[in-house]
């Protein structure tokens, strides 16, 4: 995810968190789909984003994010995948170490 912005805390569909290790916990990141990529009026201007609820201030209805966005590209929901070793008890990974995964359509291309 390259690009920071503000996000709506309405923003992401089908949003997805770290559940192997914050399901039922306090969390701070959460990813998903924008189908309107900040703001836009197209639906070709869709994302995947990542949004930091911690950094937000109480009350506050924009988070700061990161995101993934080609033009033309239709990216699918946003699945996080942790690293292996992250879910240790002994190890202290940050809560966002891992991947995110998706698939994509590429309209330019047909692919």
């Amino acid at each position: 995810l390259r690009s920071s912005r503000n996000l709506s805390l309405s923003g992401p569909e089908l949003p997805r968190i770290n559940y192997d290790r914050h399901n039922g916990r306090p969390y701070c990141y959460v990813y998903g789909y924008s189908g309107h990529a900040f703001g836009s009026e197209r639906w070709s201007d869709a994302a995947v984003v990542k949004g930091d609820l911690c950094a937000a201030r109480v009350n506050e209805t924009v988070v700061q994010t990161k995101a993934w966005y080609e033009p033309g590209v239709y990216p699918s929901e946003a699945i996080f995948v942790p690293r292996p070793d992250s879910f240790q008890a002994e190890n202290k990974k940050a809560e966002d170490d891992g991947v995110v995964l998706f698939d994509a359509y590429d309209s330019h291309r047909n692919l």
